[in-house]
Formats: C-alpha cells, structure tokens, sequence
C-alpha cells in the first residue's frame, strides 16, 4: 500500500517530492496507529529531502516542520 510520509495539507508536496513508500497492509496501519513510527518516518522522509533535494531550510518552509 503506498504511503505518504507527510500527509495532510503536506499530501500534495510529499507525492510531488517522492516522499512516498510502499508498505504491506499491516505496517501500513502501524505507520498510522503507532506515533513512534509515524515520526521515524517523517524523520527519514526529512532526512531524504536534505540528502536528494533541498537544504533544511527549504524543508522546514515547504512543510513547516523540522523532524531532526
């Protein structure tokens, strides 16, 4: 099952940066259900953006956030 790693008003900008993983249905729902592992994945979606396409700064405007 696909999964976006920023989901939310961030949905749109995680499917155009590839911030997307394909899961098996039960880690799927534990991507959902279980905070530790919905923020390893915000975490590693952060870490994949500053690696592949931009700098923290530029993150933390087009999502708001900083996970690190």
């Amino acid at each position: 099952t696909p999964h976006h790693l920023l989901e939310g008003p961030d949905r749109a900008n995680s499917n155009a940066d590839g911030l997307i993983i394909h899961l098996c249905f039960e880690c799927h729902r534990k991507a959902h259900d279980d905070g530790n592992t919905e923020n390893k994945l915000h975490r590693m979606a952060q870490e994949w953006y500053e690696q592949n396409l931009g700098t923290r700064e530029e993150f933390m405007k087009r999502y708001r956030k900083n996970y690190l």
